[in-house]
C-alpha cells in the first residue's frame, strides 16, 4: 500500500475543518497497516485475490477511492475548476482526501468553490443510490425516482419544492412538502392567469413578445414610479439572494413578496374595472419580472401539471361544479337571498375553496 501521510500537509483539514490531531479512532490499528496516524489515506491499494489490478512501480495493485476522482477531474476539467459539487456525507473524508492529494500532486488550486448539498429523507430516512442494494430501499427508491415524481407532480412543481429548501440543507421528502409546495407555487400562476384576463401575453422561451419587456427605470418618471421603484427593489434583492451562496429559498421568498406586491397593485388602481393604460403596461412588466427572475432558477416554463390518478387531476370535473355553485350563489344575490349567498361562500370555505368577487366575474380557488 502507498499512503498519503496527513501530517506532511500543513493545509490538510482546511475544507471540513478537521485536524488531523483530533482523529483518534483507530490508533490501535496503526500497527501494521504502513500508517502513520489514523488519518492516513491510501494512494494505492495493494492487490487482493479476485481484485482489479495494474501493474506499477509499487507492485501490482489499483488506485485509492479519492484518487479515481482527482485523476477524472484533472483529465477532464484541468488542475483547477471552478466548482466542485457532491452530498455532505462526502465532506470528509472523501473530499478532504481529494482536494489534500490534488493540490499535493499540482501546487495549484484544485476547486475555487465548493458545494455540499444536504440529503434527502423519506420518512426521517436518509435516501441514497447505494440503498438499492435492500429490497426497502429499493422500494424507497422506487417511490421517489425523478420518473415517477415528474409523472405524478409535474417538472414545475418538483423543481420548485427542491429549490424552496437551501442546497446544504436536507429535504425531507413528504406528501404535506408537496402539498406546501403545491400551494406555493399555485400563488404565481393564479396571479399570471389574472394578469393574462387583461388580454396580456407574456414571452416565453417559445414564443417571444417583443413588445414584453420588464420593468425598467423609464417607468420610475410615470405615475406609477412608487410601483416601478419596489419592483426593481425585489429584483436587486432577488440578485442578492442568489449571490449569496445560491439562496435560492430566499429568492423564492422575493418571488412570493413581489407577486404579493403586484397583487396589492391591482386592487389599489382597480384597474380589472378601469383598465388604465398606463396601470396595465406596469403590471405587464413587473409581472413579466417575475418570470423573467422566475426563469433564473427554471420556474414558470409551463403549467402545473398532474397525472390522471392524482387527486389534483379531477381539476377539470371540480371547476364545472364550482362553475354551478357560482351560478346559484348569483342567483340567490340577484333574488336578494342574501343568507344563502353568504352560507355558499362560507361553506366553501370550510372545505378550502375562496370564492374571488371581481370586476369580470368570479372566479375560485384552492385554500
Amino acid at each position: 500500500n502507498v499512503w498519503f501521510d496527513v501530517t506532511k500537509d500543513p493545509d490538510y483539514g482546511k475544507l471540513s475543518h478537521r485536524r488531523p490531531e483530533d482523529q483518534e479512532s483507530g490508533t490501535r490499528e496503526l500497527a501494521g497497516s504502513g500508517k502513520r496516524s489514523p488519518a492516513d489515506f491510501a494512494l494505492w491499494k495493494a492487490a487482493k485475490k479476485g481484485e482489479p489490478q495494474w501493474d506499477s512501480p509499487w507492485g501490482v495493485g489499483r488506485p485509492g477511492w479519492h484518487i479515481e476522482c482527482s485523476a477524472m477531474s484533472i483529465k477532464y476539467l484541468g488542475e483547477t475548476f471552478d466548482m466542485h459539487g457532491g452530498g455532505m456525507d462526502l465532506l470528509f473524508p472523501h473530499h478532504e482526501n481529494e482536494l489534500a492529494q490534488s493540490e499535493s500532486a499540482t501546487g495549484k488550486t484544485f476547486a475555487r468553490f465548493w458545494l455540499h448539498n444536504g440529503l434527502t429523507r423519506l420518512n426521517t430516512k436518509k435516501i441514497s443510490g447505494s440503498d438499492a442494494a435492500t429490497a426497502e430501499g429499493a422500494a424507497a427508491l422506487a417511490a421517489v425516482s425523478a420518473k415517477k415524481l415528474i409523472a405524478d407532480h409535474g417538472p414545475e412543481l418538483l423543481r420548485y419544492m427542491l429549490l424552496s429548501t437551501h442546497y446544504r440543507r436536507p429535504i425531507e421528502f413528504t406528501n404535506d412538502v408537496l402539498v406546501a409546495a403545491r400551494k406555493g407555487v399555485s400563488t404565481f400562476f393564479r396571479l399570471f392567469e389574472r394578469v393574462e384576463r387583461f388580454g396580456i401575453k407574456f414571452a416565453s422561451e417559445t414564443t417571444k413578445q417583443p413588445e414584453m419587456s420588464d420593468i425598467s427605470a423609464e417607468m420610475l418618471e410615470t405615475a406609477n414610479a412608487s410601483f416601478a421603484r419596489d419592483v426593481l427593489a425585489f429584483k436587486m434583492k432577488f440578485l442578492e439572494m442568489m449571490d449569496d451562496d445560491f439562496n435560492t429559498a430566499g429568492a423564492i421568498g422575493v418571488l412570493h413578496e413581489l407577486a404579493g406586491t403586484i397583487n396589492g397593485h391591482i386592487e389599489q388602481t382597480k384597474v380589472e374595472k378601469d383598465k388604465q393604460p398606463e396601470v396595465l403596461k406596469a403590471i405587464a412588466a413587473a409581472t413579466q419580472t417575475l418570470r423573467n427572475l422566475g426563469g433564473l432558477l427554471g420556474l414558470f416554463r409551463g403549467k402545473l401539471e398532474v397525472s390522471d390518478d392524482s387527486p389534483a387531476a379531477t381539476d377539470g370535473t371540480l371547476d364545472q361544479v364550482m362553475q354551478l355553485m357560482i351560478r346559484l350563489r348569483n342567483e340567490a344575490r340577484q333574488s336578494k337571498n342574501f343568507a344563502l349567498a353568504d352560507s355558499i361562500r362560507k361553506g366553501l370555505t370550510e372545505i378550502g375553496i375562496t370564492l374571488e368577487d371581481r370586476a369580470d366575474g368570479t372566479g375560485w380557488r384552492k385554500g
